[in-house]
């Protein structure tokens, strides 16, 4: 067949050349895009389809939402198929409701302290009016390991006892963790919360300037274990900023008080070396606690193991994100003396694969025993 049929164009034949080269070009494009959607070795799951996460991740500028984005990043990287997209704002009871559906629960993860999953249990938080049973929150892994410690600028506070009749900041937020902790160091040292001049409800941030400014007597400094071998701890940036304009008095905290309230509640002393902060000549005994990612029982196997496998290869990349982040390895990732129950259970199933720790993150490092002191 010839387009010029004696001399005349055929229209025909021009149509069926057309349709000829749009089948050639369409069928090229799709083994293109078939080829340009294979999956490196590296890449194991390149084939499923896009899995979304939402994290809580508190604060911008606070570790715990560092970390969040961290992990993010982490899975945008290096995982073909699992996002995480991070939500600003508090991962407390309040931002929780979402766990009251069922689909939701799929698809949530937070960046919080370890103590809350029992502050929910215990109702704290405003947890009894969310219709959830808060013993399916289950452990990822570690963020970082702290310790909170008393100041004061009164040299006559020199122990816990001398507290009474003082003005106190610890922690935030009214029926919390924090308040019931305190309750009890004092209910040891037979005290209550009433033998206090008042019991102030304030940020960090909030409570050093009260007590630079003479408002608050007593209030929490924070420390951050940054560095494993050799140990070192940082003092949060109110701490170091009020240290370096006041004279601060470090008040120990009763080593025997603090496991009395470890048999109530996640708790235990640490015994932070001197230097930390200007002024702390000798070790201050504080509470330590352990900041982590975690999630609902329902949060798929595979998802869980997915982060388990994004964390554990890339250990090294969250101290790039946070200075506290240079803590976390192949080794520590989950080491923060959780059991068996609390970890979710695919998470139990790739830290018994991998032989990964689960004891205080201290425990066996040089030095680790004279700042935890656990009693075996």
């Amino acid at each position: 067949m010839e387009i010029l049929s004696k001399g005349k164009f055929n229209y025909n034949f021009f149509i069926f050349t057309i349709i000829i080269l749009v089948f050639l070009v369409f069928t090229i494009n799709i083994v293109n895009s078939k080829e340009s959607t294979k999956t490196t070795p590296t890449q194991k799951l390149g084939t499923r389809e896009r899995y979304e996460v939402i994290c809580w991740g508190t604060r911008a500028g606070m570790t715990l939402y560092a970390y969040s984005v961290a992990l993010s990043d982490i899975a945008s990287k290096y995982s073909d198929w699992l996002k995480i997209t991070v939500i600003e704002g508090s991962p407390t009871a309040h931002a929780w409701v979402s766990l009251d559906n069922p689909d939701r629960r799929k698809h949530t993860i937070a960046a919080q302290d370890w103590r809350r999953r029992w502050s929910y249990m215990k109702g704290l938080f405003g947890a009894d009016k969310i219709k959830y049973d808060w013993s399916k929150v289950h452990l990822l892994t570690m963020i970082n390991f702290l310790v909170d410690g008393l100041v004061t600028l009164d040299s006559k506070i020199k122990t816990f006892k001398d507290i009474k009749g003082k003005r106190v900041s610890y922690g935030e937020l009214p029926k919390s963790d924090f308040e019931y902790q305190f309750s009890k160091l004092l209910e040891f040292e037979g005290m209550t919360l009433k033998d206090l001049a008042s019991f102030e409800y304030m940020a960090l941030p909030a409570a050093a300037k009260a007590l630079a400014d003479g408002r608050l007597d007593v209030c929490i400094v924070g420390y951050s274990l940054t560095s494993i071998n050799p140990i070192k701890f940082d003092a949060s940036p109110f701490a170091v900023e009020l240290a370096t304009t006041k004279d601060l008095h470090f008040i120990d905290m009763n080593p025997e008080a603090v496991r009395y309230v470890s048999t109530l509640m996640p708790a235990f002393p640490v015994w932070v070396p001197a230097g930390v902060l200007r002024g702390q000549k000798k070790e201050h005994i504080g509470i330590g606690k352990y900041l982590s990612f975690i999630c609902d029982r329902d949060l798929p196997d595979e998802v869980v193991t997915e982060i388990a496998r994004l964390v554990y290869e890339h250990a090294d990349m969250f101290g790039k994100y946070v200075p506290v982040g240079r803590i976390m390895s192949k080794d520590t990732m989950c080491a923060m003396n959780a059991t068996q129950d609390e970890f979710h259970p695919a998470m139990w199933k790739f830290i018994q694969k991998h032989g990964i720790r689960t004891n205080h993150i201290l425990e066996g490092i040089p030095g680790g025993d004279t700042i935890l002191r656990v009693k075996k």
